[in-house]
């Protein structure tokens, strides 16, 4: 009977270590709602808010960062006006605001190991169709430049191709992340 008991101690332990090194060789920027990251592929791709919790109308500290880890030294994307762009959602409101740019065809160089970073600029806009509520929370964001009192998230999307001249058709790649901030 001791010895059972000995060995069921034991494979106690042992999982109980694992347990404790998986999570310290591998922190999870999940735990924290103003970072996300993925990679998928060569790419890596973050989002970041610098700060939980933002005054009223206080300019947002928001930025996205694309790596690329590939095997070459360099390499060109196709992209947007942007290389992402950042829809908004109010939670206790139920708003959400898209995010409006020009589609011409720009190419961008990225290094290897070298983080390509934009930093967050509302560009959301409203229609002669939308609610009243609504146009008055997106004005309010366009003449302070921030968020008025709120719980927001914000998704953040990567949305390029990869250019090569060894191939006719360029590969597409979309990477989404989701990040959560306060306005109070």
């Amino acid at each position: 009977m001791r010895y059972i008991v000995s060995i069921l101690f034991t494979a106690l332990l042992l999982t109980a270590c694992q347990s404790k090194n998986t999570e310290e060789a591998s922190p999870k920027l999940q735990d924290n709602p103003q970072e996300d990251e993925v990679r998928e592929g060569d790419f890596v791709f973050r989002l970041v808010s610098e700060k939980q919790e933002y005054g009223e109308f206080e300019k947002p500290e928001i930025y996205a960062k694309l790596t690329y880890v590939g095997d070459k030294k360099e390499i060109q994307i196709s992209h947007a006006a942007s290389l992402f762009s950042f829809p908004i959602h109010e939670q206790s409101r139920g708003y959400t605001v898209d995010y409006a740019m020009d589609t011409p065809l720009l190419i961008t160089n990225l290094k290897r190991g070298e983080p390509y970073r934009e930093s967050y600029e509302f560009a959301g806009g409203y229609s002669d169709q939308d609610d009243e509520d609504y146009v008055a929370f997106v004005q309010s964001i366009i003449d302070h430049s921030g968020f008025p009192k709120g719980d927001y998230s914000m998704e953040g999307y990567a949305d390029f191709s990869v250019v090569d001249d060894s191939d006719t058709s360029d590969k597409e790649i979309k990477m989404k992340l989701q990040i959560s901030f306060d306005v109070e």
